[in-house]
């Protein structure tokens, strides 16, 4: 910060991988874990003045009390109104017509990068059925598939 001309900032991405919840100690893993949690605790209050820690995270819920009290802003960013998805499949598929994507942005809440996914899947798609499959039934098809459903994402992963 001292031999900068501007305000140096630190992005975190994803940042409820680093600002977790503590763990209660069951295993020295679980230790370690918090071990390092009071390490980037401990960092983030020698951050120094004038230097921008900006921290992104869609699971909010997920981060420690300690480590929210030391955040000086939060902004939420609500998910997009109709108008505005309608904007972004017409910018992310410009030649795709307006009876298409306003379907799918007034029936599905997707966020931009669900949206960017399926229209590089739909591109694809299109290519692939080669006209088989109407292009409004594809896009939906994809918009449907976008999102695990509540009950798949309930069930038990793993060994």
């Amino acid at each position: 910060v001292e031999r900068s001309e501007r305000a140096p900032i630190l992005f975190l991405n994803e940042a409820d991988q680093i600002f977790v919840k503590r763990l209660s100690v069951g295993t020295s893993i679980d230790q370690t874990l918090n071990n390092l949690q009071n390490i980037v605790l401990t960092e983030l209050e020698q951050f120094p003045e004038g230097g921008i820690l900006m921290a992104t995270t869609n699971l909010v819920d997920n981060f420690d009390a300690a480590t929210e009290r030391r955040i000086l802003m939060k902004l939420k960013f609500e998910k997009p109104s109709f108008q505005v998805r309608q904007q972004v499949w017409k910018s992310i598929l410009p030649d795709l017509s307006s009876d298409l994507y306003q379907p799918i942005a007034e029936e599905f809440d997707l966020a931009p990068g669900e949206i960017r996914n399926i229209a590089k899947k739909f591109k694809l798609e299109k290519f692939l059925s080669r006209g088989e499959i109407g292009d409004l039934q594809i896009l939906r098809n994809l918009a449907k598939e976008e999102r695990y459903s509540e009950s798949e994402q309930k069930k038990a992963v793993g060994f």
